[in-house]
């Protein structure tokens, strides 16, 4: 009985482990994408479900992806997805400590969400990293605008 009991703990201890490991990936990529997104001046990615929430908190600003899910009511609900903890219930973090700068922690189910929007995500922000040909042709247009210019 008592090496039932080891090997039950021992299982919990192993998934809290591979929990811990999950959200730290999952941190590093919303991280990531945030980044990505404030680089090319996008505030939303997936027809809004994702989208850039900036926190101030005792005059320090960070970025955060978060998912827009549904509540226990099903309210509506943004969830911050650089998150090193998982909550069952939504919980209510605040930044630093600042009630002003409050944020909801996800759920397993928002970041297996992420994770399975992933692929679509990259897809999205490779689509609008596209815009480096557009960039150009606009640069030449400029040229030969400037060029006619000088000719006239």
């Amino acid at each position: 009985m008592q090496n039932n009991i080891q090997t039950t703990l021992e299982k919990i201890q192993k998934a809290k482990n591979v929990t811990e490991s999950l959200l730290s990936k999952v941190a590093f990529m919303a991280e990531f994408i945030a980044n990505e997104m404030c680089e090319l001046g996008l505030d939303s990615l997936a027809n809004g479900k994702y989208g850039i929430c900036e926190r101030l908190a005792l005059r320090h600003a960070e970025a955060h992806l978060q998912v827009e899910t549904t509540g226990a009511n099903n309210e509506p609900l943004f969830v911050r997805l650089n998150s090193q903890e998982v909550s069952p219930i939504h919980e209510m973090k605040y930044l630093y400590g600042d009630f002003s700068a409050a944020y909801i922690v996800p759920n397993r189910s928002d970041i297996f969400t992420f994770l399975e929007d992933l692929p679509e995500l990259f897809d999205e922000l490779s689509n609008y990293r596209d815009l480096i040909s557009h960039d150009q042709l606009l640069g030449q247009l400029v040229e030969t605008i400037e060029n006619f210019k000088q000719a006239a």
